[in-house]
């Protein structure tokens, strides 16, 4: 046998092997290359893909990028329900809040009072063992609706004495 056969050989059962244990690679997409592919298709096609793009690549994206890429997306701004929606993955499913700051401001990128305040009630309840009373009562300052902020002062009155 020549040396060139033998290297050919054993490249291809590199390849093969990565391929066969690592399938993905084999079917691997960027996440810029899923929005474009969503592109030319009818609006509500279209955002049902993109909104599918951005589950399948959540966790590559994370936080701050995938909060980004709702910014750059023309059809996002002009849909405030697929902004919304999109919103809500970046923020339950891609983001991993280190501190009540960080989740708050994220809380702040919801457009929708309803979809804002649940986000604020979700930072609340991730870290209220860790908060101080002041830090409750700023974080009840962010909720829109009257009501809610109500709630959360005195609940934060009550718990944090």
């Amino acid at each position: 046998m020549n040396r060139s056969y033998f290297v050919k050989t054993i490249f291809k059962a590199i390849i093969l092997t990565c391929f066969t244990l690592f399938p993905a690679l084999s079917l691997a997409k960027s996440f810029n290359q899923c929005i474009v592919e969503t592109q030319n298709k009818h609006l509500i096609e279209q955002q049902a893909e993109i909104k599918e793009c951005f589950n399948s690549y959540k966790n590559t994206l994370g936080s701050d990028n995938c909060f980004a890429q709702i910014r750059k997306l023309k059809v996002a701004s002009q849909s405030p329900n697929l902004s919304e929606n999109l919103r809500t993955i970046c923020f339950y499913e891609a983001s991993i809040f280190q501190n009540l700051k960080t989740c708050a401001l994220r809380a702040g990128e919801f457009k929708n009072a309803d979809g804002h305040d649940e986000a604020v009630f979700q930072c609340y309840k991730e870290f209220q063992e860790k908060i101080t009373l002041k830090e409750c009562l700023d974080l009840s300052k962010k909720l829109i609706y009257p009501a809610k902020q109500a709630h959360l002062k005195q609940h934060c009155f009550n718990n944090y004495n």
